[in-house]
């Protein structure tokens, strides 16, 4: 996930794989494994696998940010950029509730939310 954050994307895609693997094997995810094997997922070209994370991640909290996060990156990574407004619309409507629960794994990804929210902003604002 470090890699990720630093835009390190070959290093990515080198341990994504074996990432994935070890995920496989822990069972149960949690929200914030769900949003590491849905980037990892989306990295490697498995589309529907990260599509399936954002899906686990809003059948527990349907505003989850880091679902949102990851259905932008989705939409980004195959040029849908009518579905990555729409993303962009429902994290920001969705932020201050969210934020205001104190999720452990929004606390762990504190520097990718505030990132997202403000290119969320100005792509919103650019889009009227």
């Amino acid at each position: 996930m470090t890699a990720h954050e630093q835009a390190d994307f070959a290093r990515v895609s080198q341990f994504a794989p074996m990432a994935l693997q070890a995920y496989g094997l822990l069972g149960t995810l949690d929200p914030d494994a769900h949003y590491h094997v849905g980037l990892m997922s989306a990295i490697t070209g498995d589309i529907e696998g990260a599509r399936a994370q954002v899906d686990s991640m809003r059948s527990v909290v349907p505003n989850h940010l880091l679902a949102t996060m990851l259905s932008a990156s989705v939409a980004q990574m195959q040029g849908d950029s009518v579905a990555g407004l729409e993303a962009e619309r429902k994290f920001l409507r969705d932020f201050d509730a969210e934020v205001a629960t104190n999720r452990v794994e929004y606390q762990l990804h504190d520097r990718a939310i505030q990132n997202f929210h403000t290119r969320a902003q100005a792509s919103v604002a650019g889009s009227s």
